[in-house]
């Protein structure tokens, strides 16, 4: 969770990181932090699928991801995860999508 959170801290729209054990919830929200961000949670798992990572999205607004792997899984591959969580890769498609939203609130 510590990797997560590392996240959390660079950026505003990562609402909260919790769980326990090797179940975890990443939350997305508006970078104000008042609206549930499902979009920006679906562009995160669609571009961890393009790089063969499989996360889910669940909650009640679908804007948390939930990081569950197998009972099975190593330390290596758990670091690996954690490493490719913070690539630049998402660091993009966190930016963009902050980026959007802060294009379509001036928009209104």
């Amino acid at each position: 969770m510590t990797g997560l959170r590392h996240l959390q801290e660079e950026y505003p729209v990562i609402g909260d990181v919790r769980g326990a054990g090797l179940m975890i919830g990443t939350e997305f929200r508006t970078p104000d932090q008042r609206k549930p961000d499902k979009s920006t949670a679906k562009a995160v798992v669609h571009a961890c699928q393009d790089r063969q990572l499989l996360l889910l999205t669940c909650g009640p607004w679908d804007n948390t991801i939930r990081w569950i792997p197998p009972l099975i899984v190593t330390a290596d591959q758990i670091s690996h995860a954690l490493v490719f969580s913070g690539s630049p890769w998402l660091k993009f498609t966190l930016n963009r999508k902050i980026q959007e939203k802060a294009y379509a609130s001036l928009a209104r």
